[in-house]
């Protein structure tokens, strides 16, 4: 009877608070590997042409928890130009949404380490409710809403990069969330300002080609009332691992360690306790990163790449 009480007031939180009124900004762990998942105007910015996947399960043991996988592609083209590619599922437990985008991104080049990024992305996403998987308890929280929707979707955001600062906002829904609803929802209702995501990160190198740390911020407003707050840092070793933690805001720690299997592969694995509310009612959540190096970095590489990451 408990057990069927939390199974129910989960499914209450994953949908009537959040799904059916708005889809939130996706949550990652490991943003600073690849900023770009947050924010286009990242796109391009390792030099050289990069894919990642990435795995994420939230409350890993709780049936119809968030489970999320996302594949992104991004190169850059020329000097100032950028392109990327983002495909993403998610699936929370009745819902599913599936999305993909197309990124473009420019670089105004002040000196050789002093510049600004911005990029748009546009695409859209499909977003399905299988209510014959509700149980019965759960049937009157849906009988009004739509089992389908499409939307158009498009995100901006820009990056400010000062020698090893890094600053960034996106803006990563542009058009208005309400996906699923008892009544139809056009596909672009143009409401930039609902969510947004700030990061700033500093990059300090300790000892050449040893060690070096970076410190990381990240804000995020995904609702009228909602803000995350998230803050760490990460060390890495010898251009071959890296280890590190972060707290966020009511919620809990994150730890992160990662490898770099061999030139042009990486691994990167992140670990969140329990939610800090909740307890042993919900259990941790995992998040899995494979980055993939598919060609020589660019004549004009240096000259765009925005981070000193240690070469893959």
């Amino acid at each position: 009877m408990l057990y069927r009480l939390f199974k129910l007031g989960l499914f209450c939180i994953l949908f009537s608070c959040t799904w059916a009124y708005a889809q939130e900004a996706p949550l990652y762990s490991q943003y600073f590997s690849n900023p770009y998942l947050y924010n286009p105007s990242f796109a391009g910015t390792d030099g050289y042409p990069v894919l990642f996947l990435t795995h994420r399960r939230q409350w890993a043991g709780i049936e119809g928890a968030p489970t999320a996988y996302a594949l992104s592609y991004h190169s850059p083209v020329s000097k100032v130009l950028a392109i990327g590619a983002h495909i993403r599922t998610e699936s929370r437990g009745v819902l599913r949404s599936s999305l993909a985008m197309g990124s473009l991104a420019y670089v105004a080049h002040f000196s050789e380490k002093h510049f600004l990024r911005m990029g748009l992305s546009a695409g859209v996403s499909h977003h399905t409710a299988d209510f014959t998987e509700a149980t019965e308890a759960q049937q009157p929280y849906l009988a009004n809403w739509a089992s389908k929707a499409l939307r158009f979707e498009a995100a901006f955001g820009i990056n400010y990069h000062l020698k090893n600062l890094n600053l960034g906002l996106a803006l990563p829904y542009l058009t208005e969330q309400k996906v699923l609803g008892s009544e139809t929802q056009g596909m672009f209702t143009f409401s930039p300002l609902d969510q947004w995501v700030a990061t700033a990160s500093y990059f300090a190198e300790l000892a050449p080609d040893k060690l070096a740390l970076e410190p990381l911020l990240v804000v995020q407003k995904v609702g009228e009332q909602k803000t995350r707050l998230e803050a760490g840092t990460v060390l890495y070793m010898n251009k071959a691992l890296w280890a590190g933690a972060t707290y966020r805001h009511q919620y809990g720690i994150t730890a992160l360690a990662g490898v770099n299997i061999k030139p042009g592969i990486s691994f990167g694995y992140a670990y969140e306790m329990a939610h800090a509310y909740t307890g042993s009612w919900l259990q941790s959540t995992h998040e899995l990163q494979l980055k993939f190096k598919l060609g020589a970095e660019k004549e004009y590489g240096k000259e765009v790449q925005h981070k000193p990451r240690f070469e893959m």
